[in-house]
């Protein structure tokens, strides 16, 4: 959504408009505000989109006006550290188990 030049923008924008749309609830948490920070602003060359930091919060403020953030709580450190071990989770999927985390404990169902 944050390339309006990029082939998947419309498809993008739609399917987000197509949730809100029928009544599904879309949240962000911080992690993912960090997430789209990293590769928002890792040059192109490095498989990023290259914004400067202005750019970056634009679009950042933008994105958190349409969608509420879920806040970070002490439940959600235990809540993923039980679910690493529990599924032997290893590498960069430890970051996805931790949005999957905050998921369970603000009782969001579906991802």
């Amino acid at each position: 959504m944050a390339q309006p030049d990029h082939s998947m923008h419309e498809e993008a924008l739609l399917a987000v408009e197509k949730l809100i749309r029928d009544g599904d609830q879309v949240f962000i948490v911080a992690q993912n505000v960090a997430e789209f920070w990293n590769v928002a602003t890792r040059p192109v060359a490095n498989n990023g989109l290259g914004f400067s930091i202005q750019e970056a919060h634009e679009e950042v403020k933008r994105f958190s006006t349409i969608l509420p953030l879920l806040p970070d709580t002490d439940r959600i450190y235990p809540e993923w550290l039980h679910l690493i071990v529990l599924h032997e989770v290893l590498g960069v999927k430890v970051y996805d188990a931790r949005l999957i985390a905050a998921m369970s404990v603000h009782g969001v169902t579906r991802p």
